[in-house]
């Protein structure tokens, strides 16, 4: 058996193993994706002072969707904390 082969069935037999176990995925269901023009729309609405409830209705996103955007772009600066 070479060594491309040991590998594959090393792999596999991990990939296997994993299937039998019971796991749990965080925020499953939540919807990390946004447009670029939607962060810009999103910074605008921040800095105009609207609350996060009145951005995900907007949005028509779950107030943790929000939440998460809100993290992000304050992590990378591109909103202030209020």
């Amino acid at each position: 058996m070479n060594t491309e082969q040991m590998a594959i069935g090393h792999i596999e037999g991990n990939l296997m193993h994993s299937d039998r176990r019971k796991i749990y995925i965080a925020l499953e269901q939540t919807n990390f994706i946004w447009d670029v023009e939607e962060t810009k729309e999103f910074d605008l609405m921040w800095r105009n002072g609207k609350k996060l409830k009145e951005i995900a209705k907007y949005f028509q996103r779950t107030l943790l969707e929000v939440h998460l955007l809100m993290l992000d772009r304050l992590s990378k600066g591109k909103i202030d904390a209020r």
